[in-house]
């Protein structure tokens, strides 16, 4: 990890119950290897073509249960932590200034990346990335 670089990642969340009842469809589509979220025009289907656009991070973790358009599996916290808090921590303890924060509207799945979903029990399956940066 560089020490003056910023890292921007993008975690794609299931749809919620709510979400589900209303029926809602995706108008995302993630391609992991090339860490791109492509968004269509919501009134189309196809993800090309005129009002789509795709956009660029460091990296892309799709956590929907169906594979994402590359037959990427689901990332799992221990996926996220691997990926993003462990070079984190490593930075930290090579005596670089190291920040981690996330950052989205309400229910985007925010709390849930960061502490997981029991922060009773520390470094389970489900821990989030900051009780496994602890534990590391």
């Amino acid at each position: 990890m560089e020490s003056d670089s910023v890292k921007v990642s993008v975690r794609v969340r299931p749809f919620n119950k709510r979400e589900q009842g209303n029926n809602m469809t995706s108008v995302i589509a993630t391609d992991t290897r090339k860490a791109t979220v492509t968004m269509c025009n919501r009134n189309r289907k196809e993800m090309t073509g005129e009002g789509t656009k795709i956009f660029q991070f460091d990296h892309v973790f799709w956590s929907v249960e169906t594979p994402d358009a590359c037959g990427a599996r689901p990332a799992t916290q221990a996926d996220v932590f691997r990926t993003i808090g462990h070079p984190l921590v490593q930075h930290a303890f090579d005596g670089f200034n190291s920040c981690l924060f996330a950052y989205g509207q309400t229910g985007s799945g925010k709390t849930y990346t960061m502490m997981g979903a029991d922060v009773k029990t520390l470094g389970g399956e489900g821990s989030g990335v900051t009780p496994r940066i602890c534990l590391e």
